[in-house]
């Protein structure tokens, strides 16, 4: 620090040093030193917004999450990250409110309105969400759903599952002739294996080994809404192996939801749902379905 007193690299391995050693106070200085420095970067103020948070000060790291776009209130990217890292930490009702804000600065951008839907989900406004998927979905040719409109459809697919999961017969029955209004049904298949995450820092993927096959990277992937997908149309018997990873020496904890489908929207369908939690001691989660049953390895 001595030689490169302007390194945030530096600064933020100095802060994590300083909390390991329960040096707090001093670590809590450096923290707002770097807070005051106009040339911090998002980065760095999600690293401290994360550090708060870890020390069970949730007012102190909204503060901390809030200064991204304070600074650059203009900018889309850090208003989208800002979305982001409310939406990961179970703020929604203030994550569609920078949403929003995208959208006036993105009136033209059809992608938020899938930002939108993924808080407005989370705060329970379910039915909203799924609204604004099917306004997406409709952009694409019947049959022929690509880009965001695809995207839209596999993250309705995920919330069509776990409501129908919790419901009963008359419930399911109605959840199906909304699936298929909206185009979800028209896609379904008999097996669908889900990745969603919410943290703009997770760099979490999704790879699938199906029997006689190497791990390879799932079908669909849409990292930038939070979501990657593996499906087969008529799955071979046999186990078919998950790993759901994380590179390792990454620094802080993200969360992340498998979401399993057998015969989607059928009479004989059966969802699971599991958390998946990364921190520096665990970057992989291995697992294997079998017989229409989710293990861990």
């Amino acid at each position: 620090m001595l030689q490169f007193p302007r390194s945030f690299e530096l600064k933020l391995r100095l802060l994590d040093a300083l909390d390991r050693v329960d040096r707090t106070a001093e670590a809590d200085r450096l923290a707002s030193r770097m807070r005051a420095d106009p040339l911090a970067d998002p980065g760095v103020r999600t690293a401290i917004g994360e550090r708060l948070l870890a020390a069970e000060r949730p007012d102190d790291a909204r503060r901390a999450f809030s200064e991204i776009v304070e600074h650059a209130p203009l900018d889309e990217l850090a208003r989208r990250r800002l979305g982001d890292l409310y939406r990961a930490h179970g703020w929604y009702d203030e994550a569609y409110r920078q949403y929003e804000t995208l959208r006036d600065l993105r009136p033209d951008d059809p992608s938020v309105l899938l930002l939108l839907a993924q808080a407005a989900a989370g705060a329970g406004r379910v039915d909203e969400a799924l609204r604004l998927e099917a306004r997406l979905a409709q952009t694409a040719q019947p049959g022929r759903a690509r880009g965001i409109a695809r995207t839209a459809l596999l993250w309705s697919s995920v919330r069509f599952a776990r409501l129908r999961r919790e419901a009963d017969a008359e419930r399911r029955a109605r959840l199906r002739r909304r699936m298929r209004r909206t185009g979800v049904l028209g896609q379904a298949v008999d097996l669908r294996v889900s990745l969603t995450f919410a943290h703009p820092d997770a760099q979490v993927s999704l790879w699938v080994a199906a029997p006689g096959q190497r791990l390879a990277r799932a079908t669909d992937v849409a990292p930038e809404h939070g979501i990657e997908v593996y499906e087969r149309a008529d799955p071979e018997p046999g186990p078919v192996r998950l790993e759901v990873r994380r590179p390792e020496g990454l620094t802080g904890t993200v969360e992340a939801e498998l979401t399993v489908v057998w015969d989607e929207g059928g009479e004989d369908e059966r969802v699971e749902v599991v958390a998946l939690r990364f921190d520096a001691e665990r970057s992989t989660h291995a697992l294997v379905l079998e017989d229409r049953a989710l293990s861990a390895l």
